[in-house]
């Protein structure tokens, strides 16, 4: 499984600040242009950390559910809360026929599945890429804070910026050093707090 350690993804964001950021801000249009392509790579880079982390987070717990469910049910909470999603994520019904009835390991083990293959497809950190991943395990909409979700979306906005337009748009939107990093910095809290949330589901599955 690939890695879901926070303190690593921090000390790689810490690694990319020193080796691509400036430590203090030039008056604007006083950056050479290697200084300015190594501001936007730490944007592509730190972005790709955090999606990659993101993805890990997710999958593991994917497949944690997957292998409990081959050995005996889920814990009655974690069950109940990965089926009320999945309740919920089914309606509108289909047909006004009920679905053939299913025990519950069968349906979640059906959600993990879909979600393994979700979360393989992803491409970005947006509020809505965060939410696809992360609701099919049992975390309520709710705990999400609205905050966070935006400037993950921001964040990944800024970095489609840079891998889409190229170098001549994207300059339009470069920041200085210390707003870039202060972007970056501003996700951690969230990005912990998430970890912690998905460690606490794990353990009581």
């Amino acid at each position: 499984m690939r890695t879901t350690d926070f303190a690593r993804l921090t000390q790689r964001l810490a690694a990319l600040d020193r080796n691509l950021l400036l430590p203090q801000d030039l008056p604007l249009g006083n950056y050479s242009k290697a200084e300015s392509d190594a501001m936007l790579g730490y944007r592509l880079l730190a972005h790709a950390e955090i999606e990659g982390y993101l993805e890990a987070l997710a999958e593991n717990a994917a497949q944690r559910v997957l292998a409990i469910l081959r050995s005996r049910p889920l814990q009655q909470r974690a069950e109940e809360e990965i089926i009320g999603h999945v309740a919920k994520s089914s309606y509108p019904p289909r047909s006004v026929q009920p679905p053939p009835a299913k025990a519950p390991s069968e349906i979640i083990r059906q959600e993990m599945s879909q979600l393994v293959n979700i979360i393989n497809g992803n491409n970005g950190v947006t509020e809505k890429d965060v939410l696809k991943m992360f609701l099919p395990l049992g975390i309520p909409l709710a705990w999400f804070d609205a905050t966070w979700l935006r400037l993950m979306t921001t964040f990944a906005e800024a970095r489609g910026d840079i891998a889409h337009n190229g170098w001549a748009n994207a300059t339009t939107t470069q920041l200085p050093p210390s707003q870039e990093r202060a972007v970056v910095r501003a996700l951690l809290p969230g990005l912990n707090r998430l970890t912690r949330r998905v460690g606490g589901l794990t353990r009581r599955l």
